[in-house]
């Protein structure tokens, strides 16, 4: 009895890899695509409150020239910035 436990257990460790379900779909996106798609979007923009030190107001912020840079084991981000506050 102890020979067959043992046989299951042996049998199931070595084929346990072919049991293992692969990924049904795998997508693979370049840097370059997330370029072109961050061009074709153009300037991203937004309104938002703020309220420091007492003072009130609402600031505008747009991000243009938007990059992924798409390295090994990170991105980066890079975007410029553009924030008009009030008045100023």
């Amino acid at each position: 009895m102890l020979r067959k436990i043992i046989f299951v257990f042996s049998f199931l460790l070595i084929c346990s890899n072919a049991f293992a379900q692969a990924p049904d779909a795998t997508v693979i996106i370049h840097e370059n695509m997330l370029n072109a798609f961050l061009d074709a979007v153009g300037p991203v923009s937004g309104t938002n409150h703020f309220n420091m030190l007492g003072i009130k107001g609402d600031y505008r912020w747009t991000l243009s020239n938007a990059r992924i840079e798409v390295k090994r084991d990170h991105a980066t981000f890079t975007a410029d910035a553009n924030i008009r506050v009030g008045p100023f």
